[in-house]
């Protein structure tokens, strides 16, 4: 189509013939020309025809527009290839007339277009106007506040702590997931909300709406507002409220932020904490010892009612320092200074003082002779906060000790003297023959389990007792009689065996008592000098302040001797030997990785010899593993320690640097009480003795039922059999007279030989009872407790050992013991 125009010189605004007179209404076509021109905003013309009319400055700019573009379509315009429906779009505001918009984008820009359709003067449609507005600044602005407030909203959502938006009015605004959480209600309901309208009532209280009203005003605090309330959502819960006020930018009013904080758990806690204090006062209150607290300054704080019956007097709060007491002395009589008494020393140099005696005298002149016990105390962080301090009363004991002391006075010195040597010698003699004797016995454990071991006790029952039967037979032939002596031997060495494969597994049965290990190491080292030699030199360091524990003292001695012939033969040229004992507490960042948090003591015993490669130093606690060369140690030391540390509740660690030596680490788990008195016993033999009584014989390996059924019938005792506890309930059910209960510890079926014990008592209290057994791990802590007190003939046992044993137990009290019975289901 020829399209006839006017040009301006520039050539940049177009008009065909049919639009010519749109140039009218200006003065002059050259004045609508510069007046389009200068608007920034794209603008082009299009015909009824959907062709490019005429366009501005503006729109030649952003769409690349030129004098050939003129009479083309919009379409081809680079710009709007992607808006397919243009068109149609102008074709629609041609006819209905009315104005219409549009987003597009291109590239990384959004424009908004506008189509507007134009007449001439009669009112007739002639074309559109085709406007064009870059709003890629404004589409991001309104992006980024979009993000913003869906940023914002996620960060209060993930606020654990229900938080809400008030007005001025007190009415609910907005407020995030755990606000409509507790209140049980969707966001949309609850806008536009009084406080008074949610929750059953829960904040609509008349103290907090004018703590509310008041935060509203300028300078006005919002004190913190506590509620107890079932919410609708969460249940009932103690939530402490807060309140700060703000203003939006431009704002027109102030409103609130209330954040609900749950403090449920927080109250439980703190009254579970008054709770316990109480009872800990109440505790103290019971003590019989005098016990009271101070500050960091020394002015008493607390006294229980022991305090004020030993210092004779009332004390006073916040005014007495350092001690509750009248006037201090030293033992030798002396005054002491309040500021050094022992219970000042531990503030000021922040330790526990032990060990030194004091006098107090009251305020009527009596005189209490007593050991301070002064503990500092701290906070969580270390800092000193106060100390506590409990008096003991050793005034007696000082009259006892000065009593005994005056005795001794009187003996004869030189014969006090004599007697004391003779009896270290002949302990000494006699520590030494038993710790050698022990020593020897841990050279023959085997590689075995417990449960080997007693299969394997079982095993030599049978043939001890086929033995000693035999042996009876065999009286007339010497050749015989040597030959069951020999077996007998064999069979013997087979318990030796045993016993010590038990100490291994943990499963021996230990005598524990509550010991001071520094006393017994000072027990044990002259047998230690003597048995290692001149050529190494032992050195014993013991903590004064050594903490008990409870361990069988026999198992304790084997394993320092085992662990002091480990050394000596590592130091085959001479060394040192150090043991070392001293208390620690471990708290999973010191001590073995296997060692559970508390107090231990710590045994260590070191030495100067070749070390162990860091290769080999793993394997040094598995049975039968040595450094040593053929022929010297079978490997089972280290292994008998450690099964008797594990088994005494406590760990070993080891250490070791080729060429300098080895230490090896016993910890031991600290106990209360006092320290048992150690006593030699020796062991008389008992006459072989008959009896006549009836006697039931649970045991569920036949081979044993059969040969100790014999060895008893040969005593001449009436034997009832049973391989179960079933069995031997069902007996007992039956009403048969039977003097004696003789069972094995270890059974099947659900009914160990304790339980048997227990449950025999209960129908039969006069019966008397013997257990046999093995070894006695597979029963429960519950039943070892109740029979505590009951007679144990090991396995094996010869025939002359049951005779007595027997005896031993139905002519005396001893199967008579009290058992804790209670009642439990039956198995």
């Amino acid at each position: 189509m020829t399209v006839p125009s006017m040009t301006r010189s520039d050539g940049w605004i177009h008009f065909d013939q049919d639009h010519r007179h749109t140039a009218g209404a200006c003065s002059t076509t050259g004045d609508l020309i510069d007046i389009l021109d200068a608007v920034d905003v794209p603008i082009v013309v299009i015909s009824p025809e959907f062709t490019v009319t005429c366009f501005n400055r503006a729109a030649a700019e952003l769409l690349g527009f030129g004098p050939s573009n003129i009479g083309r379509s919009p379409a081809d315009m680079p710009l709007l290839r992607s808006f397919r429906e243009l068109e149609a779009r102008c074709a629609q505001a041609l006819a209905t007339g009315a104005a219409s918009r549009y987003d597009f984008r291109d590239r990384d820009k959004s424009y908004l277009l506008r189509i507007a359709p134009y007449a001439q003067s009669e009112g007739r449609l002639t074309g559109a106007v085709l406007t064009f507005a870059n709003v890629t600044a404004f589409r991001a602005s309104i992006e980024q506040a979009i993000y913003e407030r869906e940023y914002t909203k996620t960060i209060l959502n993930t606020v654990t702590d229900p938080l809400a938006v008030l007005s001025c009015e007190l009415r609910i605004l907005t407020g995030n997931r755990a606000f409509y959480t507790m209140f049980r209600f969707s966001r949309e309901p609850m806008l536009s909300l009084s406080l008074g309208e949610i929750g059953n009532g829960a904040l609509d209280r008349a103290p907090l709406q004018e703590r509310l009203k008041s935060a509203l005003t300028e300078g006005g605090e919002f004190e913190p507002f506590e509620i107890d309330h079932d919410f609708p959502g969460i249940g009932r819960r103690i939530v402490l409220l807060s309140a700060s006020r703000f203003v939006l930018p431009g704002g027109p009013e102030n409103m609130l932020l209330l954040a609900m904080h749950d403090v449920t758990h927080r109250r439980q806690a703190e009254d579970e904490l008054r709770d316990r204090e109480r009872r800990i006062r109440e505790l103290i209150n019971a003590l019989p010892a005098a016990v009271y607290t101070t500050d960091a300054t020394g002015l008493v704080t607390f006294y229980n009612k022991a305090a004020v019956e030993f210092a004779g007097r009332q004390p006073v709060l916040g005014t007495d320092q350092w001690c509750i007491c009248s006037r201090l002395f030293w033992p030798d009589g002396t005054s002491m200074p309040r500021n050094e008494s022992p219970m000042a020393i531990a503030l000021k140099e922040d330790r526990p003082v032990r060990g030194s005696e004091a006098i107090a005298e009251r305020p009527d002149g009596t005189r209490v002779t007593f050991i301070p016990y002064p503990t500092p105390l701290h906070d969580a962080s270390g800092a000193l906060i106060g100390a506590v301090n409990m008096l003991v009363d050793i005034t007696e004991r000082k009259k006892a000790e000065e009593a005994v002391q005056r005795l001794a006075e009187t003996l004869e010195e030189r014969v006090a003297q004599r007697t004391s040597r003779l009896e270290e010698e002949i302990a000494e003699r006699e520590k030494a023959q038993a710790a050698l004797r022990q020593s020897q016995k841990m050279e023959a454990v085997g590689q075995l389990t417990g449960g080997v071991a007693h299969d394997f006790n079982n095993l030599l029952t049978v043939v001890t007792g086929n033995l000693d039967l035999l042996e009876r037979w065999a009286e007339a032939s010497a050749p015989a009689r040597r030959h069951v002596e020999t077996a007998q031997r064999a069979a013997w060495q087979g318990a030796r065996l045993a016993h010590q494969l038990l100490a291994f597994a943990r499963q021996q049965d230990l005598r524990p008592e509550i010991v001071h290990l520094g006393q017994a190491m000072g027990e044990y080292e002259s047998l230690l000098r003597r048995a290692l030699g001149e050529a190494i030199e032992v050195t014993i360091a013991c903590d004064p302040d050594l903490w008990l524990c409870r361990i069988d003292p026999a198992q304790f001695e084997n394993s320092i001797l085992n662990l002091a012939f480990n050394a000596r033969d590592a130091m085959p040229a001479g060394g040192g030997l150090t043991i070392s004992l001293r208390n620690v507490e471990l708290d999973g960042s010191n001590g073995p990785a296997n060692a559970p948090p508390g107090q231990y003591v710590l045994v260590a015993v070191a030495d100067t010899g070749d070390g162990i490669a860091p290769d080999r130093i793993d394997r040094v606690f598995e049975p039968f593993y040595t450094t040593k060369e053929v022929g010297r140690g079978t490997g089972l030391g280290l292994s008998q320690v450690y099964g008797f540390v594990e088994q005494s509740g406590g760990c070993v660690d080891i250490e070791s640097t080729v060429g300098a030596g080895t230490a090896v680490m016993i910890y031991l788990p600290k106990t209360a009480g006092v320290a048992a008195g150690r006593e030699r016993r020796s062991s008389l033999a008992e006459a072989l003795t008959l009896g006549s009584e009836t006697v039931l014989l649970v045991e569920d390996d036949q081979g044993v039922l059969e040969v100790v059924t014999a060895m008893m019938e040969d005593l001449g005792y009436r034997v009832l059999t049973a391989r179960n506890g079933v069995e031997a309930l069902s007996i007992l059910e039956r009403g048969e007279p039977i003097e004696l209960l003789f069972t094995d510890l270890v059974m099947p079926h659900g009914i160990s030989g304790g339980d048997l014990a227990l449950r025999a008592r209960q129908m039969r209290p006069e019966l008397k009872i013997l257990l046999g057994s093995g070894y006695s791990a597979r029963i429960s802590p519950d039943t070892a407790t109740a029979i505590a007190g009951l007679p144990i003939l090991g396995k094996p046992y010869r025939r002359d050992e049951l005779a007595a044993k027997l005896r031993s137990v139905l002519a005396s009290g001893d199967g008579l013991a009290a058992m804790e019975i209670r009642p439990g289901p039956s198995r």
